[in-house]
């Protein structure tokens, strides 16, 4: 058991309404523990796939048939993050740009279910995790302000933090 991808089929649909088959029928079983890699050229659904994983899929991209399940339970949206964690394409898109690194960590540190007393010193040990230099001071900081490494270290290191069962990463470096 684990998480399986059953008959998956995914479409662009253009504004005049034509289809452009992106995956036809995809089907993977992934148990706990495992690594599974999706290859491909550029535009081949690779990310598509990833993203409907979690019924996430970006506006045009249209899943016309398929199931995800977790152990033959039926996908969940309570599954982002607790069992299924995601880590983005592109680090500077996945933060929003008003809100601190720490109160977006914390956010998904409650998510989590870490009590509100400890946001702030999990936050600091998932940032010193990674190497980031001055860790505590950096929490006040937004995305802006750190490189695409950074951001890349801080997206893995919030992923992580909710203790999924199973991981996504989209293009990792």
């Amino acid at each position: 058991m684990g998480l399986k991808v059953k008959n998956l089929v995914l479409y662009r649909e253009s504004a005049d309404g034509s289809r452009h088959l992106l995956v036809d029928a995809l089907n993977f079983d992934l148990t706990r523990g495992s690594t599974l890699a999706l290859c491909g050229p550029s535009g081949s659904g690779k990310t598509s796939v990833a993203l409907s994983v979690l019924d996430l899929l970006p506006p045009g991209v249209k899943r016309s048939a398929g199931e995800v399940t977790i152990d033959e339970v039926p996908f969940q949206s309570s599954w982002r993050g607790s069992r299924i964690g995601l880590i983005f394409q592109e680090p500077r898109l996945a933060f929003h740009p008003v809100f601190t690194v720490g109160r977006l960590f914390a956010e998904r540190l409650r998510l989590a279910g870490v009590v509100a007393n400890r946001l702030r010193s999990e936050s600091i040990g998932w940032l010193e995790r990674i190497g980031l230099e001055d860790a505590e001071a950096r929490l006040e900081d937004r995305a802006c302000h750190f490189s695409g490494g950074e951001l890349q270290r801080i997206m893995i290191a919030m992923a992580l933090s909710q203790n999924p069962e199973f991981l996504i990463a989209d293009e990792p470096t």
